[in-house]
């Protein structure tokens, strides 16, 4: 059913007066849409009930609109004229050939009122309606030649001078109207050019108290950028060098003016040719400290308009100036040098003060260099990464920790390092801010006593469970560790992303990686296991929200290191789908979301099929629990205070053997005795740390699960066995199999100690009986005797 064009009933009815147009005026252009402006009958409109036709617009209708629209912006009341122009822009949008029949006409009624005292209303619907005329025109060069050309620089003169009667939001869209109008018609503001840096100037010179807020800084920076297509195409990439070098000296000079009392200042390698020229500071240090500081920051936000900018042709980048700048931001420490203590001491303690906020600033600069220039920063990766890191490993609030964070994360999506020191750096920075979740040594005490799982308490021969140490991650109860402030946890999200990127990176020691593998899962499996009521905090809303998020950011994690493993399960692989479908208790029904249930999905299902030939496990992949670490990545943990809820609850069944006395075997034989530990006279010989030599891997025997056994074996053997001699001659080996004597007892774990080339942890259990060794071994033929040696060949037997 086609109804009548809207149009005619706001004419006879809301436009029908000055002061209901007025009254009415927003819910005109609330209901406005192009379909009502439209010529073609086939128009429609949606309702609430369905969609309906609508009449097209007719000439008559249309010339009708423009003539009351026209009326209202000859209205001698205010409201009306404002009513007009924002009506005008309005039908201007919906149809733009009205904009090319009218715009004289438009233009010739609020251009002059930009000249005149008006409402602020007037003046800004005036603009915002001039600039579009232009704009939406620029594409007609008639209409460029007969009325662009000689309007715009009347229309920009107009709002240089409205820029000195005006107020702040006045200003921000005097300067984006003249940025807009500087990219469209850049040859027409050469005139204009001193007149425009004198506006631009205050804004991004600092003050103190601070004048401006930082969209007008924002504003000023984008006019500023815009200013080197006033060049043309020719001339426009030299001016933008020359802008970013006057940029950068100004930086460098208020940098080197916030260290004076505290480091020998560096002069700039550069005199460019100055676009601009700032005011002298005052030489009171608690007014000037302020202003270089706010001038620095509002340098940075230049350099970042600078970048985004399009310039029409490539420009050079003074890419090695840009990173000393920010490594020099980055280093920036409160120490005074021997040569400055001598100083003031006002202003050596001010430029301390600020100490922080330079090394923000220089943060911030990073971002936007690796945002911009990508690739082109690699060369001043580890530069900047190393300074990070250094202020990362200072003490400071949680608000300056997560800005660092959030800019490393950026520069490590960028840009690549190749220093093989610098991800075990970012390692050990990132794990102090995640320890704090960790259960306390005091809930583990609680926890051990509470499930009353002890040795001492068993009697009895036979089997036993030996716990290992983060029992209470799987049992639940710990202590509350949530953080206190929501800032610190926003912290430890962030520092989550850093160690994401950091268990990426190609020369992570495989200690790191396991520790850090492991870290994350003693998290999920502890944060999993406790309700966020159980864990403290100070809002029971933000602690459930982060909670939430917590939890929802480690199996993101869990998934993305156990779907990296190449053609071998992780053994944490059985754990981390425990935890991901773990249930309410009460309600018995899966806390599982959509993202979990695609990540189970994805480690059942994988979507490539397995590999002909599969590799042996990487060591960190064989590595659960604190007693199968290596000596390496035991140091680290210990050195980054790991002990507390690290490694995971889960017991391993292993079988007690009693002897009828006990083994005193010497420390050189490679293992070591304690006497306190006999359980009714049985010896029980515990985790030893053993140096291992170059593997020689046998391909010729590939054993899935390979076993290292790290003690020289001895036999008892009968005189005059060829094994046995043979056993006996050969030397240490290291094979991939597997083979116990018939006669002797082992008890051996369920989960075997993983191959190393360092240092490894074994666990066994030794008996009266020597055990011989359970390597294939191979003899040198240097060392059999010639009863044992192979026969001859006569090679030449064949040709005879």
């Amino acid at each position: 059913m086609q109804h009548e064009n809207p149009v005619e009933n706001l004419l006879q009815l809301q436009l029908s007066s000055d002061a209901l147009a007025v009254l009415y005026l927003p819910s005109i252009l609330s209901v406005l849409s192009p379909v009502h402006f439209s010529s073609d009958a086939t128009a429609s409109s949606s309702k609430a009930g369905g969609v309906s036709q609508v009449a097209p617009m007719t000439p008559a209708l249309l010339n009708k609109w423009c003539t009351r629209v026209l009326s209202l912006m000859q209205s001698k009341d205010t409201g009306a004229r404002w009513a007009g122009i924002c009506l005008a822009r309005k039908t201007g949008e919906l149809r733009r050939d009205v904009v090319v029949e009218y715009a004289q006409r438009w233009i010739s009624l609020t251009l002059p009122s930009l000249s005149r005292t008006e409402p602020l209303p007037v003046w800004k619907a005036s603009i915002d309606l001039l600039v579009f005329i232009f704009m939406a025109t620029s594409h007609l060069s008639e209409f460029r030649r007969q009325v662009s050309t000689p309007t715009v620089p009347k229309l920009s003169s107009a709002l240089l001078e409205l820029s000195s009667k005006g107020d702040t939001k006045l200003n921000l869209l005097i300067l984006s109207s003249l940025a807009t109008l500087i990219s469209k018609f850049p040859t027409l503001h050469r005139s204009l050019i001193p007149q425009i840096n004198s506006l631009i100037m205050p804004y991004l010179a600092g003050s103190f108290p601070p004048a401006y807020p930082s969209t007008m800084v924002q504003a000023a920076a984008h006019l500023l950028a815009t200013m080197h297509h006033t060049e043309g195409k020719v001339g426009g990439p030299l001016a933008w060098r020359n802008t970013m070098d006057s940029v950068l000296y100004e930086a460098w000079k208020c940098v080197g003016l916030l260290q004076s009392s505290l480091v020998r200042d560096v002069p700039p390698t550069f005199t460019p040719k100055k676009v601009f020229e700032f005011p002298l500071v005052s030489n009171d240090p608690l007014v000037a400290i302020q202003v270089l500081l706010a001038r620095l920051n509002n340098m940075i936000v230049a350099i970042d308009a600078l970048f985004r900018i399009n310039p029409s042709r490539p420009v050079l980048v003074p890419i090695a100036t840009l990173a000393n700048v920010t490594i020099r931001l980055l280093r920036s420490t409160g120490h005074v040098s021997i040569s400055q203590k001598q100083g003031d001491a006002v202003r050596i303690q001010l430029e301390r003060q600020v100490v922080p906020e330079l090394v923000k600033a220089g943060a911030s600069l990073a971002c936007i260099l690796v945002t911009s220039l990508r690739k082109n920063m690699t060369p001043h990766s580890t530069p900047i990464l190393s300074s990070m890191v250094y202020q990362l490993e200072l003490d400071m609030s949680p608000s300056r920790r997560y800005h660092l964070f959030q800019c490393l994360t950026t520069v490590m999506d960028h840009i690549n390092s190749h220093a093989p020191l610098l991800p075990a750096r970012i390692f050990r920075a990132v794990v102090p801010s995640l320890s704090p979740l960790l259960p306390t040594t005091r809930a583990i005490d609680s926890v051990a006593t509470a499930t009353g799982d002890n040795e001492g308490g068993r009697k009895g021969k036979g089997k036993k469970r030996k716990g290992f140490e983060g029992d209470e991650s799987l049992v639940g109860g710990g202590e509350g560790t949530m953080p206190m402030d929501p800032e610190e946890g926003n912290v430890i999200l962030q520092a989550l992303e850093v160690l994401r990127r950091v268990l990426r990176m190609l020369y992570l020691p495989a200690s790191l990686h396991s520790l850090g593998t492991r870290l994350l899962l003693s998290l999920h499996s502890h944060i999993t296991s406790n309700p966020p009521s159980d864990m403290g905090g100070v809002v029971q809303g933000t602690n459930v929200a982060f909670h939430t998020a917590l939890q929802a950011k480690l199996i993101e994690l869990q998934g993305e290191l156990s779907l990296g493993t190449a053609g071998h399960a992780w053994r944490g692989m059985n754990l981390t789908i425990q935890l991901l479908s773990k249930g309410d208790e009460d309600t018995q029904v899966s806390n599982a979301t959509e993202s979990t249930l695609r990540l189970i999905d994805a480690l059942i299902h994988p979507r490539l099929p397995p590999p002909t030939l599969r590799k042996l496990p990487a060591p960190e992949s064989l590595m659960l629990f604190n007693h199968e670490e290596t000596r390496e990545e035991k140091e680290e943990r210990v050195a980054m205070r790991l002990q507390d809820g690290m490694g995971l609850g889960m017991d391993v069944e292993v079988q007690e053997v009693i002897t009828d006395a006990p083994v005193q075997l010497t420390r050189e034989e490679g293992t070591r005795v304690n006497p306190a530990d006999n359980v009714n006279g049985a010896a029980v010989v515990h985790a030893m740390d053993v140096e291992v030599d170059a593997l020689k891997p046998l391909s010729a025997i590939p054993i899935p699960q390979p076993t290292i056994w790290t003690q020289e074996p001895t036999s008892t053997r009968e005189e005059g066995s060829v094994q046995s001699d043979m056993m006996a001659q050969t030397p240490k080996g290291f094979g991939f199999g597997s083979r116990i004597a018939p006669e002797e007892t082992i008890a051996i774990p369920i989960y075997q100690p993983a191959l190393q080339t360092t240092s490894v942890h074994t666990v066994v259990t030794q008996t009266t009986k020597t055990i011989e060794s359970t390597q294939p071994q191979f003899a040198d033929p240097g060392e059999m005797s010639d009863e044992g040696s192979l026969p001859s060949i006569d090679m030449g037997s064949d040709s005879e």
